[in-house]
Parts: C-alpha cells; sequence; structure tokens
C-alpha cells in the first residue's frame, strides 16, 4: 500500500439484497465515490442497486469473499491476507474518499475485527453476529482502523 495523504473510509457490510436499497439511501450524504462488492452473484447484485441509488459505479474484486466462497480450502489467515490486500487496494484508489464495500457475513464477523485495530474483546464477541449498517474503517498506510461496528450504538473500543 503506498503511503496515504490522507485515509480512505471504507463502510463495510453484509447487507441483504432486501436490504441495500434502503442502506443506499442513507448513505446519499456521505458522498459515496464508489462501490466494490465480492465476485460472488448475490454481492455483485447488492452492488449494482446500491451503486444505482449512490449514483456511482460499481466493482467487482477478488478478496472480498469469505474463505470459503473463494474456492481455497487455505485457513483463516489465507481469507485475512487477502481482504487486508483488498482493502488497501480499495483505498490506494479513494484517497480522502468514502466507499461502499459489499461482502460476506463470515468476513464481516471473523476477518474485519482481526485485521483492524483497535478492536477490543467484547467486540470480538459481537463480531459473531453483526449488526445492521456498515462498520466504518479508516484505511492508510498505517493500517486499517476500526471507528464503529454495525449494531454497537458507539465508536470502536480497545
Amino acid at each position: 500500500m503506498s503511503d496515504l495523504f490522507c485515509p480512505a473510509t471504507l463502510l463495510v457490510t453484509t447487507t441483504s439484497r432486501e436490504q441495500v436499497e434502503a442502506l443506499a439511501e442513507s448513505l446519499r450524504d456521505r458522498r459515496i465515490a464508489r462501490v466494490f462488492t465480492s465476485t460472488l452473484p448475490p454481492a455483485v447484485e447488492s452492488g449494482a442497486v446500491a451503486a444505482r441509488v449512490l449514483g456511482v459505479g460499481a466493482v467487482e474484486l477478488q478478496g472480498l469473499e469469505d474463505s470459503g466462497d473463494s474456492g481455497d480450502s487455505d485457513d483463516s489467515q489465507g481469507a485475512s491476507a487477502r481482504f487486508r490486500a483488498a482493502l488497501e487496494e480499495i483505498a490506494d484508489l479513494h484517497r480522502g474518499e468514502t466507499v461502499l464495500v459489499l461482502t460476506h457475513g463470515g468476513v464481516m464477523a471473523s476477518v474485519l475485527p482481526r485485521i483492524a485495530t483497535p478492536v477490543g474483546a467484547d467486540l470480538l464477541v459481537r463480531a459473531s453476529a453483526p449488526g445492521e449498517g456498515p462498520a466504518e474503517l479508516e484505511v492508510d498506510a498505517d493500517g486499517i482502523r476500526l471507528l464503529s461496528w454495525p449494531g454497537a450504538g458507539d465508536r470502536a473500543t480497545v
């Protein structure tokens, strides 16, 4: 990842196809620059709906899917590395901007809390069942910072 002057803000969510239009409507004021999705059809379909509502483009990106969905049988460390690389690629493309990232439940629950900082033990417990809405991250050359977790009602804490 290149050294970023301004961090990119990534809103990462697992919102269902049925809920994505309402989510996108709720994010209109955030001035979303682009929507990124995994390459799996449900995420791609949801991404198209969100992009239409937000008036931006949607991009499919390898590495945003669950490890079991990618066809690989490797461990969670491999899934974490792929997901981190995908987030860093998005951040490199969108310095100082906000983007919406549509991923899957396994990534949201198990990978994201392990690659972002600060994450307290209480979040790791809650991470198994993320609430509605996106997790908000800032990504730059210093790393991936978790700013808020869906349904937590407050900022992430150590």
